[in-house]
């Protein structure tokens, strides 16, 4: 390992250890629905070893992002691309700032049922290869419900999305996570162990959230969608990482793609 990789490593642990500082000071809060009432994260942050994260769009507009970072945000996954064509028109922005400030970072794809999968993969590798520099979260398939699901059957849609996840990590070398929700898994993939070996990121308002019946256990939980965070005006989605710093850090620097 060369002096820069082992400088980029501890300036990543140092900022997982002042993530904790942030949090404990109040620093983020969210919006629960459920009570209307405004809410700190610093006790899921006791629970979960303060390793929080968000996602973010072009619908976030320009995000300060040394501003977040302060503020105890550890890692973004940023929209990449969506479809065929589609390119987010702030990925490369987001891309190279969160770098810049510190964040580790991860590159996703919203996935359209109808769409043929292969072509989809290809976008994304578009943008996201000539980009990867440094440390990075494995890439993420979101996959929830959109009106064109109801127009195609559940071995179809399995189908395609294991063809895109396969394409992907051919392509990159490393396998992706999978962002959806319990109920949308439910009634469109049901149990189905092919996609257990896919780290899960659930999405879930429910303060101990239980995975899909493919899964045994989550590793990122986006717990609301109505984050306060400074440094970014609209609300942004809320995530935490289900395990400890070392394997946030396995996870981070495990991935062959990060040393492309």
């Amino acid at each position: 390992m060369t002096n820069s990789w082992i400088s980029t490593w501890l300036i990543l642990i140092l900022s997982l250890t002042g993530v904790n500082t942030c949090l404990a000071q109040g620093c983020i809060n969210y919006l629960n629905p459920q009570t209307t009432g405004i809410h700190s994260l610093t006790s899921l942050a006791a629970r979960y070893h303060g390793i929080y994260g968000i996602d973010v769009s072009h619908h976030q507009g320009l995000i300060d992002w040394p501003k977040a970072k302060q503020a105890g945000v550890a890692f973004a996954y940023v929209k990449a691309t969506e479809g065929s064509q589609f390119v987010d028109p702030c990925f490369k922005l987001n891309w190279e700032a969160t770098q810049a400030a510190g964040v580790v970072r991860g590159a996703y794809h919203f996935f359209r049922a109808r769409v043929d999968p292969i072509v989809q993969a290809k976008n994304f590798i578009k943008q996201l290869k000539p980009l990867l520099t440094g440390f990075n979260l494995p890439p993420a398939l979101d996959i929830e419900y959109m009106p064109e699901i109801k127009t195609i059957d559940s071995i179809m849609l399995m189908a395609n999305i294991k063809q895109w996840l396969d394409y992907v990590e051919h392509e990159l070398g490393v396998r992706p996570v999978i962002y959806t929700n319990q109920s949308f898994w439910h009634d469109y993939i049901g149990h189905n162990p092919v996609f257990a070996k896919y780290p899960l990121w659930l999405s879930s308002a429910v303060k101990q959230p239980g995975p899909p019946s493919s899964w045994h256990e989550w590793t990122f939980w986006q717990f609301t969608v109505h984050g306060k965070v400074p440094g970014i005006a609209p609300e942004v989605d809320l995530s935490f990482f289900g395990g400890s710093k070392q394997e946030f850090l396995q996870l981070i620097t495990r991935a062959p793609y990060s040393l492309l």
